[in-house]
């Protein structure tokens, strides 16, 4: 009867680990790319039921080349990732323009779709790390032009038009051949996660002024993991030893 009882129990947890392991795993969610020109509206340019999405093509007074979201949603112990990156972005209607790039994680790939939510790293005080690299590619990236990234963390609703949130310091870089500039920031988790979208916004002056660029945010523990703080604490009675040794032996 207790062998019995045993191997019953031994199923019964094996069941509900398997369950719990694919409910920790079935966090659904899609990377989106949506554009925008000057002070139009959005478009859903496109997205993908994945960690990589992709766009190529015309869009309005410019000419995309590779359009790329890259992210490790649901995020790791130490690392929650979304980058952008635009192989090429080419101004071929004349005047001034912006071009606005927004790549979110959602939690699906219909356009209005939610801002979906990273899983780790979690607590409540996080950090936004924000970097922007440029290259100018040929033809050039004419004076005047400029490159901004901006990464926001813990909005709601649509990418589009999101509530709340904490914006990382927007990073800038004008027209040189080849920048790298970064800004990080604190916020707060809700309820322990945090949701993750990238704005670029891609000034270009006059026809045939192009760019290449990368905007990466990340979010990592803004305080030391508790396996760090032990770590740092047991080792100050072997360096105050230490200490004291030094200054018997002087």
């Amino acid at each position: 009867m207790t062998r019995l009882f045993s191997k019953k129990a031994a199923l019964a947890a094996l069941t509900l680990g398997m369950a719990l392991m694919g409910s920790a795993g079935s966090a659904k969610a899609a990377l989106a790319i949506y554009l925008a020109e000057d002070a139009g509206a959005y478009t859903l340019a496109n997205s993908s039921a994945g960690n990589f999405v992709a766009f190529g093509g015309a869009f309005g007074d410019f000419l995309i080349t590779v359009e790329t979201g890259l992210t490790n949603f649901t995020g790791t112990n130490t690392l929650g990732s979304l980058a952008t990156t635009t192989s090429t972005v080419l101004g071929v209607g004349g005047g001034t323009h912006t071009l606005h790039v927004l790549v979110a994680v959602v939690s699906g790939t219909a356009s209005g779709d939610p801002l979906a939510s990273f899983l780790l790293p979690a607590g409540p005080d996080l950090a936004l790390q924000s970097q922007l690299s440029t290259t100018s590619p040929p033809p050039t990236f004419t004076a005047g032009s400029q490159v901004a990234f901006t990464s926001f963390a813990n909005a709601t609703g649509d990418p589009t038009a999101p509530a709340g949130g904490t914006p990382s310091p927007t990073v800038t870089l004008t027209s040189t051949p080849s920048s790298i500039a970064a800004a990080d920031t604190n916020f707060i988790g809700t309820t322990g996660v945090y949701t993750l979208y990238n704005l670029t916004d891609i000034t270009l002056v006059g026809a045939l002024s192009s760019v290449a660029s990368t905007g990466t945010s990340d979010v990592i523990n803004a305080v030391p993991e508790p396996s760090s703080i032990i770590a740092v604490v047991a080792g100050l009675p072997v360096l105050t030893l230490a200490l004291r040794r030094r200054k018997a032996s002087k």
